[in-house]
């Protein structure tokens, strides 16, 4: 069979077969062209300020160490949810990242961390292991509550009953708290990009390397959007008065 190469201006090309039965049109003229590199779309993110102003009011919600987890870590939100105690040192500020809750067939289960530089070891900080000890003492009293119908998986964050939380349900309350406070609506992931803006802009590419498992080349996609990540704690509880 002889053939020749024909070729379009939207970068395909096809074999014409030339000594019998000539295509009447080329089929690579209905076909999409490639992708041009490098104009995806950007990560909506939240400066400082509006972190602050988050994690400050949602201090009472059971799930706000979750959240601040996610801020101040850059972990992701499956690996968030899949956190064990026996993989967290409070004293020492490190948590290891072992395992991630995935949704299959509409049902949280445990899976694998995302990339093989998925499992390591995360830095906390100060404001974070507060967070966490905080967590642990409303976990235990919600624990008593439940007696013996408490399912025992050893989760950091899971259901009052002590079982696996749905990603999706992680997802729509942080989603209520942003219409309820009325800040710009980001997703759920946009918590833990924000935090690689903030760290990278202070200076802090080392430890975000390490907590976000990237690669040092993978941080240079970034764009810097702030120059400062004190305000990502927040300040010290209100009480309104009664």
């Amino acid at each position: 069979m002889r053939g020749s190469v024909v070729k379009h201006g939207n970068g395909y090309s096809v074999v014409v077969e030339l000594d019998r039965d000539r295509l009447a049109r080329n089929p690579a003229d209905t076909a999409d062209p490639p992708r041009a590199p490098g104009k995806h779309a950007a990560m909506v993110t939240w400066d400082a300020t509006e972190t602050a102003r988050f994690l400050t009011a949602v201090q009472d919600d059971r799930l706000y160490a979750a959240f601040l987890l996610l801020a101040t870590t850059g972990a992701r939100r499956g690996e968030v949810l899949g956190l064990c105690w026996s993989d967290v040192d409070l004293g020492t500020g490190r948590a290891a990242i072992r395992q991630t809750v995935i949704t299959v067939n509409n049902e949280a289960q445990i899976g694998e961390p995302k990339t093989a530089r998925g499992r390591r070891t995360i830095d906390l900080d100060a404001a974070t292991v507060a967070g966490l000890k905080e967590h642990r003492k409303r976990q235990a009293q919600e624990r008593l509550l439940v007696g013996s119908g408490w399912c025992d998986l050893g989760l950091v964050f899971c259901r009052v009953d002590g079982s696996l939380l749905r990603p999706g349900h992680f997802s729509r309350a942080f989603t209520r708290h942003i219409r309820r406070l009325g800040l710009r609506p980001i997703p759920l992931h946009g918590l833990r990009h924000g935090w690689a803006t903030l760290a990278l802009a202070a200076g802090s590419i080392r430890r975000w390397c390490r907590n976000a498992s990237v690669t040092p080349i993978s941080a240079s996609r970034w764009t810097l959007t702030a120059t400062s990540r004190r305000a990502f704690t927040p300040g010290p509880r209100s009480r309104s008065p009664r």
